[in-house]
């Protein structure tokens, strides 16, 4: 994973994955990449990114979704 990849808020993928890992706290570790792309600041490119991926984010990959 490119971890220094910034969007145009100039944000990088370090603080998208603090992010992600706060919101998939406070939702008992599981949402949709629907739920997050609604539900925080985070590009749709780091969702399907992380969502690709079967380390931290696994409940992302439930379903494909």
């Amino acid at each position: 994973m490119h971890t220094q990849r910034s969007d145009t808020s100039k944000n990088t993928a370090a603080s998208h994955k603090a992010t992600v890992r706060q919101f998939l706290r406070a939702h008992d570790e599981v949402a949709s990449k629907d739920e997050l792309r609604a539900g925080t600041d985070v590009p749709a490119w780091y969702i399907d990114q992380i969502a690709s991926t079967n380390t931290f984010y696994t409940s992302l990959n439930h379903n494909g979704q």
